[in-house]
C-alpha cells in the first residue's frame, strides 16, 4: 500500500512563505544590524564648522579693512579735485598775465617773470 500525499499549490506557496517568514524573523532578530557610528563624521562636521567661523570672522576683519581704504580714496578724491582746482586758478591767472606782457614796460616784464619763477 503506497500512500500519495497530494497538497495543493497554495498550501505549497503558504508552507514555503511561512518558512521564509520564521526564517527571516529569527535571522534578522537574533542578530540585529548595530546602527552606523556617525562619530567619526560628526567630530569632521564640528571642525569644519570651527574653520568656517574663523573664515567668516577674518571675513569681516577683510571687510572692515577695505572699507576703511574706501574712506581713504573718498578723502584723497576730495583732495586732488581740491589741488586741481588750484591748479586751474593759478593756470588761468597766468594765462590772463601772459596775455597781458605786451602791453608791460621792461621793468614790469622783470617783475613778471621774477615772481613767476620764484
Amino acid at each position: 500500500m503506497v500512500k500519495t500525499l497530494q497538497i495543493k499549490l497554495w498550501h505549497l506557496v503558504g508552507g514555503v512563505a511561512l518558512i521564509l517568514v520564521i526564517f527571516y524573523l529569527l535571522i534578522v532578530k537574533v542578530n540585529p544590524t548595530l546602527p552606523p557610528d556617525y562619530s567619526q563624521q560628526k567630530r569632521e562636521i564640528d571642525s569644519l564648522k570651527l574653520v568656517v567661523k574663523n573664515y567668516e570672522l577674518e571675513q569681516l576683519a577683510l571687510n572692515d579693512s577695505i572699507k576703511k581704504y574706501e574712506n581713504n580714496v573718498v578723502i584723497l578724491n576730495t583732495k586732488l579735485d581740491s589741488i586741481d582746482t588750484q591748479i586751474n586758478k593759478v593756470r588761468r591767472y597766468y594765462d590772463n598775465k601772459i596775455k597781458n606782457i605786451t602791453s608791460l614796460s621792461p621793468t614790469q616784464l622783470g617783475e613778471f617773470f621774477s615772481e613767476r619763477y620764484k
